[in-house]
């Protein structure tokens, strides 16, 4: 299979509503929510164990546009949310930490 012409159509991914909001196709989700754990360090394997209703193409769909358009066509809008500054542990730690 020769994959040096495939194209991706990334409105069969994210939903275009406004140029400030984007949100993931079929969720309710805006691109910012997934770009924050990205540029926390996140890598995409755990960005979807953040979002369990995603699968990795939609992740990677939405750091495709991002990186696409980072020169200044997008930017991550809203105030910053506090994962910016800081990686948090996964879900899964978070709740455990609640509960004790």
């Amino acid at each position: 299979m020769d994959t040096t012409n495939t194209t991706i159509d990334l409105n069969d991914y994210l939903e275009f509503i406004s140029p400030d909001a984007i949100r993931i196709r079929g969720h309710r989700i805006n691109i910012e929510h997934i770009l924050n754990y990205y540029l926390a360090g996140y890598d995409p394997d755990e960005i979807v164990t953040e979002f369990p209703g995603l699968d990795l193409v939609k992740v990677y769909a939405v750091i495709l546009y991002y990186l696409a358009n980072r020169d200044g066509r997008y930017s991550v809008p809203g105030p910053p949310l506090p994962l910016q500054y800081g990686r948090k542990p996964p879900i899964c730690q978070r709740y455990a930490a609640d509960e004790s």
